[in-house]
């Protein structure tokens, strides 16, 4: 934001009317976009900076008006700039949901269920994904790009293995219920404002397979749930005899993090989320022993 500061103060001082504010930086969660807190006297809201593509802005502005529409807990938008650099936001705090321990780990999930079931809930949902078995093949493919930049060794054999995991995946993916979805449905994409949970970070939901939320939900990197709460909530999130459905979308969401993130990292982004790939990665062997995907597994397993 450094070059866009005074473009952005300018902009700010027009839509609140008001030209005595601070601006704080907030945490940084993509590439693409930054948050700042505007404190005036007696308000506060929130700077979004998007300074990737104009169609990721215009999306959240659509996305929110509709989960807006079916009562999902969302921040207000009060305005945007004419070529959507900058969105002033409600100001819902800080306390994101991978920071707060305020919450049981079942009301949590049961909160969180409550709003994706709202999202889930979208009639005549008209934002459509790719959901072809090439499509989930293709976001998968920077996952070997991370034995290689780790200097792993991988034979013709394993990267064969890896292929054909990546294959079976994608397309047992294909094959199961659409469903909106967020794509990124966990804690730090949560904020807890006013007793509720509220959803950020929402501007990429587009149909998608229905294990895929709950697998983020459900497996976050960052927090076990009791084999108890993760039954009972597949279940509810899911339905029952179909927790396989949740590990396929696993595998994949892990390989496909995998990959971003080390992309992201080569080029010097997100840097703050570097311990986070390991993490993925025993999501990623949790998600293979169950699949009893024994052959891909060690090859996998070379990555601890």
């Amino acid at each position: 934001m450094k070059k866009d500061l005074k473009e952005a103060i300018s902009w700010l001082e027009k839509i609140l009317g008001n030209h005595s504010f601070q601006i704080s930086p907030l945490r940084q969660e993509a590439s693409e976009r930054s948050y700042y807190r505007i404190t005036l006297k007696n308000d506060s809201y929130v700077l979004m900076n998007n300074f990737g593509s104009k169609e990721n802005a215009a999306n959240f502005i659509k996305i929110q008006k509709i989960l807006k529409d079916e009562k999902v807990n969302v921040p207000d938008i009060f305005g945007f700039s004419d070529e959507l650099d900058y969105l002033l936001l409600e100001d819902l705090g800080d306390i994101t949901l991978d920071e707060y321990d305020e919450l049981s780990e079942e009301d949590f999930l049961n909160s969180a269920s409550v709003e994706l079931e709202k999202i889930r809930s979208i009639p005549n949902f008209s934002i459509e994904e790719n959901i072809s078995p090439e499509t989930h093949y293709s976001q998968t493919e920077e996952f070997l790009n991370f034995f290689y930049d780790k200097k792993i060794d991988v034979s013709s054999e394993e990267k064969l293995l890896i292929e054909e995991l990546r294959n079976s995946i994608s397309e047992k993916l294909a094959e199961q219920a659409i469903v909106p979805t967020h794509f990124d449905y966990e804690r730090r994409n949560m904020i807890f404002y006013n007793e509720k949970i509220h959803i950020i970070d929402f501007q990429d939901l587009k149909s998608g397979p229905i294990s895929m939320d709950a697998a983020s939900l459900i497996f976050e990197h960052k927090f076990n749930y009791s084999e108890e709460l993760v039954n009972r909530f597949s279940r509810r999130l899911i339905g029952d005899g179909l927790q396989t459905e949740i590990y396929v979308a696993l595998a994949h969401r892990s390989m496909r993090i995998i990959g971003t993130f080390n992309r992201y990292f080569k080029e010097g982004k997100l840097l703050n989320r570097q311990k986070d790939i390991s993490l993925f990665v025993d999501r990623l062997l949790l998600a293979l022993r169950y699949l009893n995907e024994k052959d891909a597994l060690k090859v996998v397993e070379k990555l601890i």
